[in-house]
């Protein structure tokens, strides 16, 4: 569940983003910070850390499964 809010928050943050007339944006001179589509994007990466975690396992896989691969430790696949 966790890996499901980041894509959701930034898809949302692009459709408002595009959105043609904006629904949700605060009157006044804040600029582009009075609408939603920064608070989707902020929230993205607010919620990205399993993302991270899960790319940072992946390498750390990767790179211990090469240094292996150089010393000669682990034997190498045989094709059937």
């Amino acid at each position: 569940m966790s890996f499901a809010a980041t894509p959701i928050f930034l898809l949302m943050a692009y459709l408002t983003y595009f959105q043609l007339p904006p629904l949700c944006a605060v009157p006044g001179s804040f600029g582009f910070l009075s609408t939603m589509w920064l608070m989707y994007a902020i929230m993205g990466v607010v919620h990205s850390g399993p993302w991270f975690l899960l790319a940072w396992s992946l390498l750390k896989r990767t790179r211990s499964k090469q240094r292996q691969l150089r010393q000669g430790t682990c034997p190498e696949p045989s094709e059937s």
